[in-house]
Formats: C-alpha cells, structure tokens, sequence
C-alpha cells in the first residue's frame, strides 16, 4: 500500500496571503463595512474637490450620470379605467414634470434623479426628505422632494438611548437593527457664509418613514452609509494633478 502523499502546507496558500517584500507595506486591517469609512467627511470633502477642479472626475460622475438616470426614469399608469389613467397622468404631468414637486423650485422630478444620482456617486450618499404640504400652498399634489447631502447627518450622539434603541453616525436604530429616525441639521453645516460665519449646529430628528437614504448598500454585507465612488481613485488622481503642475511649472 502507498504511503499518502504529504503536501508541504507552504505550498496550500494563495499568494495574495504571501509575506514577501511586494506585501510588506500592505496594511490590510480587519474591519467591518461601516468601520472602515473612516473620516468620512474628509474623503467626501476631497472627492468633491476633484469634482470641482479634476477634469476626469467630473467627467467619470457625468457620464455615470447620464447612463443611469439620462433624460429621467419614467413612470407608466395603470388604473381601473381610462378616466382614472387619464386623471393619474394629467396630476404627474402637473407636479413630476413641473417645478412642483422640488421644495427648492428649481427643477423637476427628473432633475432630482439627476442631483441624487450625482450625489451618491459624489459623496457616496443622499438624503431624499419627504415633504407633506398644506392643500392651501396651491401644489397640484400636496408633497414635495427635498435633496439632501449627506452632510446633514448629525453624527455626534452615538450611543444606547433609554428606550434600547442606538444611535450610529446619525441614524437611529432599534434592537433589532431596523432603522427608525435620522438626526438631521436644519441647515447645511458648511454653509458659513450663509449665516455670517456660524454654522449650523441645530438639528432635529426625522422618523424613518420621512427619508429615503440612497446609498449602494451592496458593496459590502452589513453597510450603513456609503462612500464615494471616486476613492479607488482619488490617490492616483490627485497624484496626476500634481505631475501635471509641476511638469508644467
């Protein structure tokens, strides 16, 4: 009978798992999804300057942009009879398709796809914030959409309230997980100017069921907030900018 064949273990490994002088310098540190966006106002800060001044970035988050949301998802009506279809289409064309569903009255229900598809591949996230209005504001329905940055997150009052329910970088949770409010500023806390130099420091809490949080929730199992979409890139391309300075300099 044959003796089993012995594998030497050094030669059962991947080499990506490898010590050796390519993988010394590689800092790999075992955090969760949520743990690892650290600074998460830095790296947002820093992809929206490369947005503003790079002009790969700004490209890359208009073409991602344009072939996702493009002229704007459109929606179709089904009703129980014409009459009732016509009438859906008739109140979507007076408020999707004007001004009177942004609570800014800058642009339609398209344009808002359009600031929130930037705004999640930009800054990783966006708050959508629903806005019930009084029939007496004249609105062909009485609800407006309000874009949020992420910035308006309170992220200050982590911790486990009375009532068993915590807190997480600005969002409330309860014991199972589910999320149930979020902390927000009534104001953006970077608009200085805006208020002479004080930022903003008030904030309120929001049920759940007045937010939609936009975020690609799939990158990684178990994330809470999202990331900009630029920070596999930011490095080389901030890089990049500086060759170019000091090549033409």
């Amino acid at each position: 009978m044959k003796k089993a064949q012995v594998i030497d273990i050094k030669t059962r490994r991947y080499d990506a798992a490898s010590q050796t002088s390519r993988t010394s310098g590689w800092y790999t540190p075992s955090t969760d999804a949520n743990s690892a966006i650290t600074y998460p106002q830095l790296i947002r800060n820093r992809a929206r300057d490369l947005a503003r001044n790079n002009h790969w970035a700004n490209k890359g988050l208009t073409v991602i942009v344009n072939n996702t949301i493009g002229y704007g998802i459109r929606a179709t009506w089904t009703a129980k009879n014409a009459r009732a279809t016509k009438q859906a289409r008739a109140l979507w064309k007076q408020w999707a398709e004007t001004t009177q569903c942004d609570s800014q009255g800058l642009t339609n229900f398209y344009g808002i796809q359009q600031a929130v598809m930037r705004g999640v591949a930009e800054s990783g996230e966006c708050l959508i914030r629903l806005r019930p209005r009084y029939v007496s504001d004249g609105l062909a329905v009485p609800f407006q959409l309000q874009v949020l940055e992420p910035d308006y997150l309170y992220e200050y009052n982590d911790g486990v309230l009375a009532n068993g329910n915590y807190i997480q970088r600005g969002i409330e949770y309860n014991p199972l997980g589910k999320r149930v409010a979020y902390y927000l500023y009534t104001s953006h806390p970077g608009a200085v100017g805006r208020f002479l130099g004080a930022v903003s420091t008030v904030y309120s809490r929001v049920p759940e069921n007045e937010v939609i949080h936009c975020f690609r929730s799939t990158d990684r199992p178990g994330m809470e907030r999202g990331v900009t979409w630029l920070a596999p890139v930011m490095i080389r391309a901030r890089d990049l900018d500086i060759y170019e300075d000091a090549y033409l300099s």
